[in-house]
């Protein structure tokens, strides 16, 4: 997925009912960052109303601009480029849209933060360069003709930030975050990918575990609304191989989707988002539970969602998996969870012990029998 991001959207893992394994309420990457396993969000992330406090916002803040620079630089030398990049965008696509973001933070967090702002090319002198740049304008007219009469190039339907309402200073920063990864949904891959290697046993970069943690607190904060969403994702032969083996043992099995992710509100729009790979398989995902509405109904967030497969079937040429909210599993603090699978493991240990017990009787009874007849008088 480092190098393939067209299922990064909705990765999952699959977790068993069971035991509830791999149901924490923490992502794995966020469990690092709050200081390891039974570590609560709140112990370093604590939303006052949704606000970041401004201490917190400092400190968080400046490890953010760091990573996003660090992306901004990965990404601006395909910045002209219109060859694919991680599978998804062309480059000019995926540049950007991070460049955008990085933009929207330096506005809108309140921290100062500003990007080194490009030198302007020197114009060439003389004679030469007046006929250096009447060729350039030549070429140039010649490409935007071009590009007038070429049919135009499908569109993903993002929305736009001015749906996010009014946002702005270091307490609003998660909110600003969870735009920042909605619109421009080559930035919130870029969060994603990290989020899901580690869920799925990775161990590589985490400069993003702030953006992750700050994000999934808010989005599980907004959490109220109820109702259906979708995700289209391209699968690969092992992803949906794992699919198929969750769908047929739905019973035991659920769906964990990792970090903050985006769904619509219908399928087609979906479908169209998902954009187009190769060698995979379209999967669409149809969620029902709870869901935060940051931009109104233009676009459904969720954090962290456990899900039951209901169905898996093929409709329209598309897999489409249904789901329902797998609430049961649906931790607000890592203590609910750890006391909940320590309940169980005490169950699942005295449901075993008793088994051996029974065992252990059903083995003695024929001895003890056999030694009651051979004590028995003889007729």
């Amino acid at each position: 997925m480092a190098d393939d991001w067209t299922g990064a959207e909705y990765a999952f893992n699959v977790g068993s009912i069971t035991t509830l394994d791999g149901c924490s309420p923490l992502d794995k990457i966020v469990i690092k960052f709050v200081g390891g396993e039974g570590k609560e969000l709140s112990e370093k992330v604590s939303l006052d109303d949704t606000k970041l406090a401004e201490d917190k916002a400092k400190e968080y803040g400046e490890k953010i601009f760091t990573a996003l620079k660090a992306l901004h630089a990965k990404f601006k030398g395909d910045k002209d480029s219109d060859d694919k990049v991680q599978g998804k965008y062309t480059g000019k696509e995926a540049f950007a849209q991070i460049d955008a973001a990085v933009k929207l933070w330096c506005e809108k967090s309140g921290l100062e933060h500003k990007m080194e702002e490009e030198a302007t090319a020197a114009a060439p002198e003389g004679m030469e360069g007046m006929m250096e740049m009447m060729e350039e304008m030549a070429e140039g007219g010649e490409v935007m003709e071009a590009a007038a009469e070429a049919p135009a190039a499908a569109k993903r339907e993002t929305p736009e930030i001015s749906a996010f309402g009014d946002f702005a200073g270091p307490g609003e920063i998660p909110k600003l975050l969870t735009a920042m990864m909605v619109a421009y949904p080559a930035f919130g891959d870029a969060v994603k990918v990290q989020v899901v290697g580690y869920e799925l046993g990775g161990d590589g970069d985490d400069d993003f575990a702030e953006i992750a943690a700050i994000t999934g607190a808010y989005v599980n904060a907004g959490e109220r609304a109820e109702g259906d969403s979708y995700g289209a994702a391209w699968l690969g032969a092992e992803d949906l191989e794992e699919l198929t083996e969750a769908a047929a043992a739905k019973e035991t099995s659920c769906l964990i989707f990792p970090g903050v992710t985006t769904a619509w509100a219908d399928k087609a729009t979906a479908i169209g988002n998902a954009g187009e790979a190769s060698g995979k398989t379209k999967v669409v995902f149809h969620f029902k539970g709870k869901v935060m509405k940051p931009c109104g109904d233009k676009a459904l967030v969720f954090c962290r969602q456990f899900s039951k497969i209901t169905d898996l079937k093929d409709e329209d040429g598309v897999k489409v998996c249904e789901l329902e909210d797998f609430t049961d599993a649906a931790f607000a603090t890592v203590k609910e969870y750890t006391d909940k699978v320590a309940e169980l493991k005490a169950a699942a240990e005295a449901a075993a012990a008793a088994v051996g017990d029974a065992a252990a009787d059903m083995m003695d009874k024929p001895m003890e029998e056999a030694m009651m007849m051979e004590e028995a008088p003889a007729e």
